[in-house]
C-alpha cells in the first residue's frame, strides 16, 4: 500500500508559501533596487528548486504488498493422497519506490573526483538504503489482530540491541507482541559500482532463527529474504526501462503455533539526500543536496536559513547551527522545535499557521544541512505490515514425541572399555519410527531397544514408552562429545534432547603428590591420601574407591570416596595405593592410579629450641656447656613408641666457628632418658684474659633410630644450633 502521497504535497506547498512570503519581506525591507534584484534572484532559485521537486513527487511512493492473510495449520499425516492440499507457506513481494535517475545518470565530461561523487549520489538516490524484515508474534486467538505500536514508536526503538522474544509495546489481550525474528538488508555503497545493480551487505542485523518462519526448501536454499534484481528489471520494462521501484522478496511459513504473526517491512531510501556523513564539518556553501533528481546548492539554503532565523528569533527556535555542528542531536532538535511550535499556537493563535509553516521549513532546512539528518525525513522512510492469522483445526493430535534423559551430562574415563548412555523415548508404535542418535565428534555406537517402560498416556493406541541404551563398546578418547537424540511421531513432529558425554583422562591430577607421599611412609604412623581425579568434581565422590593395601595378601576393604588412611604396622614390607572409578551404568571398574612405596623407620626428633647455654667459663680450662637438648624416639609400631635405647649414632659437629686465637671442639653425651648436653672445648692460650675471648660457633647434631621389631634403621635426623655466643 502506498503511503504519504497527499501530506507530502501539502508539506512542500507550505514550504513554497513560506519562501514566497520571504520574497515579500525582502521587497519591503530592501529599498536598493540592485540589491533587491539580487535577493529576488537568489530566492527564486530556491522557489524553482522546490517547485521542481513537487513535480518529482518525493514521498508519494512507499512500500506496497498484501496487507492481510490467513494460514491454516495442518499436519502432514492429515493430508492424505488425493485429499485437499492446504498450502501453509507464502511468497511476498515488497515494492519500494526509489528515485528515477535515468535523466541525470550521465558521468561524461566530469573530472574523476566529481564523477565518483556523482556516482555515489546516483547509487544512493536510485536504491533502497535499508530494508528491515521483522516478524512479530502474539498468541491472541481473536479473529482481529491485537493493537500494535505505531510507526513513530517503532522508529525510535534501538533494533540493533533487541533480542529474540523481546516484548514490543505493552501487554494487549493478556500478552505483548514479541519480536521473534529480524533481518536487515543494507546497501553496500563501497561494493556497488553501478546504480542499476545494487550490492547488499550480509545481514547487518540478525535476530532469531529466520528458518523457523520459512518453508523447509527455502531454508535449505537460503532463499528466505532477498533483493530480487530480476523482478526489479521486469518491473522496469513496464516503465520504459526506468527503475522506479526496487523489488524484494520474502518467503514465510509459520511454525506450528497458532496466533497472530505480523510481518513488517520498514524501508529507508535517499529520495531526499541532504549533507552526508556521520561527523559534523564546516560547510563551504558549494555542497549540494538532492530532493529527488533536483540538486540545490547549500549556499542557497543558507540564505533562506539566515532569513528565517532573523524572522523566527522571537519564537525561540532551536539552533540549526548547533544541529549542523553536532552540538545537538536530531531528536533533541525536533523536540525543541515542537516546543516552539506549541508556544506559537498558544501565544499567537491568529498568526499560528504562518509562523508554524516557517518553523517547519526552518527545521526542514536545518536537517538538510546537518550531516546524516536527512535520513529521518518521512519521504525517506516507509513501512507496511502484513497481519497473518494462523489457526489450527480442533483435531485431536497424536501424542507428542518425548525423549527422557536421566541427566544432561554423562561422564566416563578414557580407559573404560564400555560406555552406556540410557534414555527412554515414546510414543513407540508398531512399525513406527524409532529414535535416531548422532554423536559429534563421531563415535561408533549401537542403539539397543530394551522394550516398553510404560504405556503412553494419550494418543495412538498401542503406543509405549521404551527404554533404550546407546552402547559404545570400545575406549573413548578423552574429550567432550555431544549426543543428540531425536524422536519423531507419526505426525512427523520431532522431539530432540541433547546430552554431553565428557570423557576424562584416566589419571589423577595429583598423582605426583601421592608418588612423593609414598616415599615417606613410616612404621607406627598413619598414612593418608586424598585423590584428585581429572574429573575435577564433576563426578560424585561416591563413584570412586580408594584402597591402601599393606602386604601382598592384604584384604582390607576398599574405602568408597577419594580419601583413605591406614596405620602402618612394623610388619609391613610394602604399601600400595589404588584409586578406581566404578561406572554406575556398566559396573566396570577403571583404575585411575596405582602406586607403591616401602615403609621406613621415622628418624628421632632432635629438639634444640629449649637449649640453654651456661655462660660460666673457667679461664684455665675454657669450656662451654649447652644443656636441655632433647632427642625423642619416634614410633616403631602401631600404638608403640620407641625407647631412648633405640636412638643410635648421636653425633655433634661444628659447622662454623669464628673465635679468634681459639679452636673449638664439641662432644655430646646423654644425661637422661631423652636429655643430652654438648660440651664445647676451646684450645688456645690459657689462662684466658678478659676481653680476649669473643666469638660464635654453630653446631649440627645428628642421630638415627633403629626399629627393635624389624631392625629397620632410619635416615639421619638433624638439629642445629646457630651462632652460639662465646665470650669472656
Amino acid at each position: 500500500m502506498a503511503r504519504g502521497g497527499g501530506p507530502g504535497k501539502v508539506y512542500f506547498v507550505l514550504y513554497l508559501a513560506v519562501v514566497l512570503e520571504l520574497l515579500l519581506i525582502i521587497v519591503e525591507r530592501d529599498d536598493a533596487e540592485e540589491h533587491l534584484l539580487k535577493k529576488q534572484k537568489e530566492s527564486m532559485r530556491i522557489v524553482q528548486s522546490i517547485l521542481s521537486q513537487l513535480q518529482v513527487g518525493a514521498g508519494t511512493e512507499g512500500i506496497s504488498t498484501r496487507p492481510k492473510d490467513e494460514i491454516t495449520l495442518t499436519e502432514a499425516y492429515m493430508q492424505t493422497a488425493g485429499g485437499p492440499q492446504i498450502r501453509q507457506d507464502r511468497y511476498y513481494e515488497v515494492e519500494v519506490g526509489v528515485t528515477d535517475v535515468s535523466d541525470i545518470a550521465t558521468l561524461e565530461g566530469l573530472e574523476p573526483a566529481e564523477a565518483e561523487r556523482r556516482l555515489a549520489t546516483l547509487i544512493r538516490l536510485a536504491n533502497v538504503q535499508e530494508l528491515d524484515y521483522q516478524i512479530f508474534y502474539h498468541p491472541s486467538p481473536s479473529p482481529d489482530p491485537p493493537p500494535f505500536p505505531s510507526d513513530d514508536t517503532l522508529r525510535r526503538l534501538p533494533w540493533e540491541r533487541f533480542t529474540e522474544g523481546q516484548a514490543v509495546g505493552p501487554e494487549v489481550e493478556g500478552a505483548p507482541w514479541r519480536l521473534v525474528a529480524m533481518r536487515r538488508l543494507e546497501l553496500d555503497l563501497a561494493a556497488t559500482r553501478d546504480y542499476r545493480r545494487p550490492v547488499y551487505k550480509p545481514f547487518t542485523i540478525a535476530i532469531g532463527d529466520l528458518r523457523r518462519f520459512a518453508p523447509p526448501d527455502a531454508a535449505a536454499r537460503d532463499s528466505i529474504y532477498w533483493y530480487d534484481h530480476a523482478r526489479t528489471l521486469q518491473r522496469a520494462q513496464q516503465n520504459g526501462g526506468r527503475i522506479k521501484k526496487r523489488i524484494f522478496a520474502a518467503r514465510f511459513q509459520p511454525p506450528p503455533q497458532p496466533g497472530w504473526y505480523k510481518l513488517r517491512f520498514a524501508s529507508r531510501t535517499n529520495r531526499i539526500l541532504g549533507i552526508q556523513g556521520d561527523n559534523p564539518f564546516e560547510l563551504s556553501g558549494e555542497e549540494t543536496v538532492n530532493i529527488g533528481t533536483v540538486q540545490i546548492k547549500v549556499k542557497d539554503l543558507l540564505l533562506v536559513k539566515r532569513e528565517l532565523e532573523r524572522e523566527l528569533d522571537a519564537y525561540n527556535p532551536p539552533s540549526a547551527d548547533d544541529l549542523i555542528a553536532g552540538r545537538l542531536d536530531g531528536e533533541g532538535f525536533l523536540q525543541r522545535l515542537q516546543q516552539s511550535i506549541e508556544y506559537v499556537r498558544k501565544e499567537f493563535p491568529t498568526r499560528a499557521q504562518e509562523i508554524v509553516g516557517k518553523l517547519e521549513l526552518y527545521g526542514y532546512l536545518a536537517r538538510l544541512l546537518a550531516p546524516g539528518q536527512s535520513a529521518g525525513f518521512e519521504q525517506n522512510r516507509s513501512s507496511i505490515a502484513i497481519d497473518i492469522r494462523v489457526v489450527k483445526p480442533a483435531v485431536p493430535p497424536p501424542a507428542d514425541p518425548k525423549v527422557f534423559l536421566a541427566q544432561s551430562e554423562f561422564y566416563s574415563f578414557d580407559k573404560a572399555q564400555r560406555t552406556v548412555i540410557p534414555f527412554s523415548a515414546g510414543p513407540i508404535v508398531p512399525n513406527g519410527p524409532r529414535p535416531t542418535v548422532t554423536i559429534q565428534p563421531p563415535l561408533p555406537f549401537r542403539l539397543v531397544d530394551l522394550g516398553p517402560e510404560q504405556v503412553a498416556g494419550a494418543g495412538t493406541a498401542g503406543a509405549t514408552t521404551n527404554k533404550f541404551e546407546i552402547q559404545i563398546s570400545e575406549p573413548v578418547p578423552a574429550g567432550q562429545y555431544t549426543v543428540t537424540i531425536t524422536h519423531t511421531n507419526i505426525a512427523r513432529k520431532q522431539a530432540t534432547e541433547s546430552a554431553r558425554l565428557v570423557v576424562f583422562p584416566s589419571r589423577l591430577n595429583n598423582a605426583a603428590d601421592i608418588d612423593a607421599q609414598l616415599g615417606y611412609i613410616y612404621y607406627g604412623y598413619r598414612f593418608e591420601v586424598t585423590a584428585e581425579p581429572s574429573s575435577q568434581g564433576k563426578i560424585p565422590a561416591s563413584q570412586f574407591q580408594t584402597a591402601i593395601l599393606v602386604g601382598s595378601g592384604d584384604q582390607e576393604p576398599i574405602v568408597p570416596g577419594l580419601q583413605a588412611g591406614r596405620d602402618i604396622p612394623a610388619s609391613a614390607t610394602a604399601v600400595r595405593v589404588r584409586v578406581t572409578w566404578r561406572n554406575p551404568y556398566t559396573g566396570e571398574t577403571v583404575t585411575l592410579y596405582e602406586g607403591q612405596g616401602t615403609p621406613q623407620q621415622r628418624p628421632p626428633l632432635i629438639a634444640t629450641t629449649d637449649a640453654k647455654i651456661d655462660p660460666t667459663i673457667d679461664p684455665r680450662n675454657p669450656e662451654l656447656l649447652i644443656t636441655q637438648i632433647r632427642i625423642r624416639p619416634a614410633f616403631v609400631d602401631v600404638g608403640k613408641a620407641g625407647s631412648p635405647e633405640d636412638v643410635r649414632d648421636v653425633r655433634v659437629q661444628i659447622t662454623r666457628a669464628d673465635i679468634p686465637n681459639y679452636k673449638p671442639t664439641a662432644s655430646i653425651r646423654r644425661v637422661g632418658a631423652e636429655d643430652y648436653e654438648v660440651v664445647i672445648r676451646l684450645d688456645g692460650p690459657t689462662p684466658v684474659r678478659r676481653g680476649r675471648l669473643d666469638g660464635t660457633v654453630s653446631l649440627l647434631i645428628t642421630a638415627k633410630m633403629r626399629n627393635p621389631i624389624n631392625g629397620a634403621e632410619s635416615r639421619e635426623a638433624k638439629g642445629v644450633l646457630n651462632n652460639i655466643p662465646i665470650s669472656y
